[in-house]
């Protein structure tokens, strides 16, 4: 690996201002700062590289994916621009009709099922499009789903209705479910559709670490499920896992953790590292399984709290798991289930001490003020997705008390009050763009208009939470800055992000991705 020297650009610095330029020998910066500072040090590099005054920032972190899954979902039926059940319809019978005489399952994602006006149906839904061919689809929020009549048999869910509760599988007045699936009823039908080799899975990954790649996007925190271990090992041996990926299991697998080391230990760990354990202490508020302090409007429910988090294993588990330093991460949507696993991190304290564990709220979508100070005292991170705000602001309007609305990604307020956020898509849940992401934290535009405004956050602070923030949540120091002695992963964009318009930020793509200081992505390629 040669020598580079980058000059005449905009580099950006976390406190606001910018270097000129900076070099790079083997993996790392090697000198951050001035043209001229530059000039004396030619002599000292192999390459040259004129900027031509673009702007280049650190190579940045989504924080929160579901990396085989949904790109596996890139090639699958998306549903993302379906409107109503008609549209639906048209986008099935069209699937079927390519397919001939295949009864192969129809398998698709992304669909906001709140638009489809099912509140008063009297049959399965699906059914009425086909009956004879599996469908299942699953909500944009991967917390519900439609499934057929025939998906539901098929997958075995038929034969262990009476396993799940009528929150879960909600029934006609036959008693027959409806379509509708909710959390751990939607999950044992996606554990059991049709097996995907990993070849196919394998590719589905690498295609989509392109398009990350024309994002500037160079690490991600991926939550894995066990049987993606081996797509990781496949693209490693295959010389084609070139982005860093922090994993997360799920908590239900901490007994196996010494067989998955085992298994990933061939894979570089300068791409591919177990960092810790995923824990689901809700659903969401898209599907009314988000647990909240209070009812849903005009329902006699605040929610859903998963099995693990009412079984009461989970102090316990925190506590030994945390003694044996893995990071824990919990997916907490309602205020009362911010709450409660703010009590579990808090306890860890109590019980193992302060330490560097950095404990990790997912999506903390709805906090409490009064829990703001509790954050900050035990060191907590919020691990958030601004561009869900498109879909939560019309949401919480429709679903949740007056008094509650205003809770709703109140991220501005935390970073005032010196919290800790990163930021990521939840992909699939939404595209991949960083750029949406950040336009959609700075606006705070949605269809009812600009929500709470108050809650806005700077530029400067947005890109922190793509870069220095992304890396020390995912205990990655010696990366998301441009600064001597640090991993030289870095993007150049195709636009000025400080002098472009809000409202285009998301029209930002890279010129230019690398990473250990080798080019990954270019326009120009």
């Amino acid at each position: 690996m040669g020598s580079k020297l980058f000059i005449n650009g905009k580099i950006w610095k976390p406190d606001s201002t910018f270097d000129e330029s900076f070099g790079v020998i083997s993996n790392r910066f090697s000198f951050t700062g001035s043209n001229p500072a530059a000039e004396k040090l030619r002599h000292e590099y192999d390459e040259i590289t004129d900027l031509k005054g673009k702007t280049v920032l650190p190579g940045l972190f989504d924080s929160h994916i579901h990396f085989v899954y949904g790109s596996l979902l890139k090639k699958q039926l998306d549903c993302r621009q379906i409107a109503s059940f008609n549209e639906l319809r048209k986008l099935i019978d069209y699937q079927i009709e390519k397919r001939k005489d295949s009864d192969e399952w129809i398998i698709g994602a992304n669909l906001n099922i709140n638009m489809l006006n099912l509140e008063s149906i009297i049959s399965n839904p699906l059914d009425t499009i086909n009956s004879d061919v599996p469908i299942y689809i699953s909500n944009y929020d991967y917390h519900s789903a439609l499934a057929n009549t025939i998906a539901l048999k098929k997958s075995g869910l038929s034969d262990r209705l009476s396993q799940f509760s009528e929150d879960e599988i909600p029934r006609l007045k036959n008693d027959e479910p409806t379509g509708i699936i909710k959390e751990r009823a939607m999950q044992y039908v996606f554990d059991n559709l049709p097996e995907v080799s990993v070849e196919n899975k394998a590719g589905a990954v690498y295609d989509f670490i392109k398009i990350m790649h024309s994002y500037g996007i160079t690490s991600v925190c991926d939550i894995t499920l066990p049987d993606n271990l081996e797509v990781y090992k496949y693209l490693s041996n295959a010389g084609k896992l070139n982005i860093r990926v922090n994993s997360y299991l799920p908590i239900t697998e901490n007994k196996n953790i010494d067989d998955y080391l085992a298994s990933v230990k061939n894979i570089d760990d300068e791409f591919f590292k177990i960092k810790g354990f995923k824990i689901f202490y809700d659903g969401s508020l898209g599907s009314q399984s988000g647990y909240f302090k209070e009812n849903y409007l005009n329902q006699n429910h605040n929610g859903i709290k998963t099995e693990i988090a009412k079984s009461g294993k989970l102090p316990e588990l925190f506590r030994m798991l945390d003694g044996k330093g893995w990071q824990l991460i919990t997916h907490a949507i309602g205020d009362k289930a911010v709450d409660e696993t703010l009590s579990l991190y808090e306890e860890l304290v109590k019980i193992n001490g302060y330490k560097d564990r950095r404990a990790r709220i997912e999506h903390a979508q709805h906090i409490d003020e009064n829990d703001f100070p509790r954050f900050k005292k035990s060191n907590i991170i919020i691990s958030a997705q601004p561009v869900h705000l498109k879909y939560d602001a019309g949401l919480v309007q429709k679903t949740l008390p007056v008094q509650l609305v205003n809770r709703t990604h109140n991220y501005g307020k935390l970073i005032n009050s010196g919290i800790k956020i990163c930021f990521g898509t939840d992909f699939p849940i939404v595209e991949i763009n960083p750029f949406e992401n950040i336009q959609e934290a700075i606006t705070r535009e949605t269809n009812p208009g600009v929500f709470t405004p108050e809650n806005k956050i700077d530029l400067n602070n947005c890109i922190k939470c793509y870069t220095t923030n992304g890396a020390y949540a995912s205990f990655n120091d010696e990366l998301g800055l441009i600064e001597k002695g640090m991993k030289a992963d870095f993007v150049v964009l195709d636009k000025d992000i400080f002098s472009i318009p809000e409202k285009e930020i998301q029209t930002i793509k890279a010129e230019e991705t690398y990473i250990n200081g080798e080019k990954v992505f270019s326009i120009y390629d």
